[in-house]
């Protein structure tokens, strides 16, 4: 699974989980962002969400292979992650360790 949703003292930790790819966000990646994150928003156990990249790196950016092979779904895929980041009405934070891109 591309993203890790943990719920802990009414946080929920989103983790980007692609460390082979340097947590470059794919479709795959971006819908279940997407999913993940207007699930926690209707979720009356969260307060507040943090997103964070596994390993060492935060997010290297779009997949450059699907930017090269399918560029408008890839990029209608990150318009709705951030599209759904707008919606979302509760604090969102990103826990940023090593280059963030996207």
């Amino acid at each position: 699974m591309p993203v890790v949703t943990t719920i802990e003292d009414k946080t929920a930790r989103l983790s980007i989980q692609r460390p082979a790819k340097r947590n470059t966000l794919d479709i795959e990646m971006c819908n279940e962002l997407k999913k993940q994150l207007l699930e926690c928003n209707e979720d009356n156990a969260v307060r507040s969400i943090v997103i964070s990249g596994e390993t060492n790196v935060f997010c290297a950016g779009l997949d450059i292979d699907e930017m090269l092979n399918k560029p408008q779904e890839i990029l209608k895929a990150f318009q709705e992650v951030i599209d759904a980041l707008d919606y979302v009405e509760k604090p969102i934070l990103a826990a940023v360790t090593g280059p963030a891109v996207a």
